[in-house]
């Protein structure tokens, strides 16, 4: 059984290496773990597939025969959440996810991820916003930030906060250019308009490295406000400035600069984008 596994696992996707693991996984006579490892490698091969309906009881029984807690079990949970999400299915996906956030630190990462995409597809994009930050702020989401300021945009833009939106498709360019979020983010700053007329700003602060302007965002970030680093490189030493807002005249630019000095103790500098 331990060497059909192998083999299996060698070889393409393929009717000789489906049918090994089928041998092991229906065999009564071998022990739980063998099955529910057979069970678990169907069920990811047919998910890959998109075969979700044959991947979801395979998924579930592997998690039957491994048990609870074991490593393949949780591995099996999270991409029975991926499958149950995407056929809409989504207090399995919800569930699912939940049990595989007990992982190993990357597989729990995207469990979270599928947990606050679950909220997004629910028609709850506040929650989907918290989740995708709280995974930003966390240490196991330092690797995968641009994506995570991508789908945080994603849902802003369900809330009607267009400006924030923008505000964080542009924090991806600016922070992560070469990353493939930053390709989604430019053709998602195409298909959302900016504000109209938008001229102004309210400009937090200019340094003279984008790691002492990031500290800046962050900071700000925890108090709820969205800023954004845009080089200027116009002669001075600090060509790293972190804007807030972008507004169509100044009196509203205004209203959001007390705001962010109550709340920070930030006094912003109000200036002009256009």
């Amino acid at each position: 059984a331990e060497l059909a596994l192998l083999e299996a696992d060698s070889r393409e996707e393929g009717p000789k290496s489906e049918a090994l693991m089928l041998g092991v996984a229906g065999d009564n006579s071998l022990p739980d773990a063998l099955r529910g490892r057979a069970e678990k490698a169907l069920g990811f091969r047919y998910y890959l597939s998109e075969k979700c309906a044959q991947s979801l009881p395979r998924l579930a029984r592997a998690q039957e025969l491994l048990g609870a807690g074991d490593p393949g079990a949780l591995e099996a949970a999270y991409f029975e959440g991926a499958c149950a999400s995407e056929t809409g299915d989504l207090d399995r996906a919800r569930a699912a996810f939940a049990k595989a956030l007990k992982a190993d630190p990357d597989m729990a990462v995207w469990s979270a991820v599928g947990l606050a995409e679950v909220d997004l597809k629910a028609g709850k994009p506040s929650l989907a916003r918290a989740g995708f930050r709280r995974i930003f702020d966390s240490p196991e989401g330092r690797f995968y930030r641009g994506f995570l300021l991508a789908r945080e945009a994603e849902a802003a833009r369900r809330q009607g906060l267009e400006d924030e939106a923008r505000g964080l498709w542009g924090r991806v360019l600016s922070e992560f250019p070469d990353s493939v979020a930053a390709l989604e983010a430019r053709e998602k700053l195409r298909a959302v308009p900016s504000q109209p007329g938008a001229a102004f700003t309210v400009r937090v602060g200019a340094f003279s490295t984008r790691e002492r302007a990031q500290n800046q965002v962050e900071f700000l970030g925890k108090s709820g406000f969205t800023a954004r680093i845009i080089r200027k490189d116009d002669g001075s030493k600090a060509p790293f400035k972190v804007w807030v807002g972008s507004f169509p005249d100044r009196p509203a630019a205004e209203k959001d600069q007390k705001r962010i000095e109550q709340e920070t103790g930030i006094r912003g500098q109000i200036v002009e984008t256009e």
